[in-house]
């Protein structure tokens, strides 16, 4: 059977880690009907009137895109406006989308990962993490007490890490209070040191979720005043990242490498700034950053140039931040936005359909026109 358009939905938020996308990225469903089914996929780039085409003729519900086709609040939508007639043209054919853009980008085997291996890279490390922050939450509990704290922890997000959830640490203690005037305390006695046993219960929890666990916990406890702790964590493992940084084994000199990108990339040219200094053909290169896509907003965050490497590879870059790259002694090689991102086609299909493969009737197609490549006009 067809799925929800809801229920699919829900499914690609967990696919793609929706969560770790950057703040305020619009990912996630755009447009359509949560109560239509859904029996056709198509996977592009991005869409533009050759991909509504595209899912017209191939009878598609749905396109998964990465780049947003809405990425701004829109004032108005007129069918004469080039945005505005794709926009009409989806809602009137009751065809949806929804984005994965900077959550893939960031995702293990997403697309700056990906791209990262294809290219060549080696020990693979993130320059700069992405998702949610973690915190220890530890409460004191009396005994009888526990095992409601306990499910409480465990039904608001508390506990759960990768392929495992109601995960907690238990250790018996003793407290002390004195309960003082007004005090309404749960047991002791007023004007009165208290010795009571007590159990601590402690667990891992993202941050969306400690809020909501945090008070639904305060409810459940039968203390007046509930004692917690809360504290950040700072070593949990790097799984998700917008940008990675690995080695080139063995070392090439930068003709060889830049070949060796344009082979496994599928590309006929690329652009290259170096110091003018260098030597290109003796140029070796033993590490290299990758950032797919723009690479502008990765910049003004982190100093590319301190980067321990010998050449950042991005997808695009504005001239002023080329311009220190190369003044910090780094090859920079640009591939084009859309050149180093057009494998996300193939790698969200390869996704989806291993992803979805329980779902029999569920169609899933690769765009042919979901990708606007550059000509160079080279003498």
């Amino acid at each position: 059977m067809p799925m929800l358009l809801n229920e699919l939905a829900a499914i690609l938020d967990k696919v793609f880690n929706r969560d770790i996308a950057l703040p305020g990225d619009p990912v996630g469903l755009q447009i359509g009907r949560p109560e239509n089914n859904i029996s056709k996929v198509l996977v592009t780039l991005d869409i533009n009137s050759s991909v509504i085409n595209e899912a017209l003729s191939g009878s598609a519900d749905l396109i998964i895109a990465h780049h947003p086709l809405i990425f701004n609040p829109i004032k108005n939508i007129l069918s004469s406006d080039i945005k505005g007639s794709m926009l009409f043209k989806l809602i009137e054919n009751n065809i949806a989308a929804y984005i994965a853009h900077t959550n893939f980008d960031a995702m293990h085997g997403g697309l700056n990962d990906s791209i990262a291996r294809i290219i060549g890279l080696k020990d693979i490390k993130l320059l700069e993490k992405a998702g949610q922050k973690w915190y220890k939450f530890s409460v004191f509990v009396p005994p009888e007490a526990e095992d409601g704290v306990r499910n409480t922890i465990f039904e608001n997000g508390g506990g759960n890490y990768a392929n495992y959830s109601s995960c907690s640490f238990n250790t018996k203690g003793m407290g002390t209070f004195m309960p003082l005037k007004n005090a309404n305390p749960y047991s002791g006695k007023m004007g009165a040191v208290n010795f009571v046993d007590e159990i601590k219960i402690e667990c891992i929890v993202e941050e969306k979720n400690l809020d909501k666990l945090t008070m639904s916990v305060i409810k459940a406890h039968p203390y007046e005043e509930p004692a917690y702790d809360i504290f950040k964590l700072e070593n949990m493992p790097d799984t998700f990242g917008l940008a990675c940084n690995g080695s080139v084994e063995p070392a090439q000199m930068l003709p060889g490498f830049i070949e060796g990108i344009k082979k496994n990339l599928e590309l006929e040219c690329i652009r290259l700034a170096c110091p003018q200094d260098i030597d290109i053909d003796n140029f070796p290169v033993k590490r290299a950053a990758f950032i797919n896509g723009s690479a502008n907003s990765f910049t003004d965050r982190l100093s590319v140039g301190e980067l321990d490497c010998d050449v950042i590879i991005v997808g695009e870059l504005k001239y002023s931040r080329v311009t220190e790259i190369v003044e910090c002694g780094k090859v920079l090689i640009e591939l084009g936005h859309g050149e180093s991102e057009k494998f996300a086609i193939r790698l969200m299909h390869d996704i989806l359909s291993n992803s979805l493969k329980d779902y029999k009737d569920l169609e899933i197609f690769k765009s042919k026109t979901g990708y606007t490549r550059w000509r160079y006009c080279i003498d």
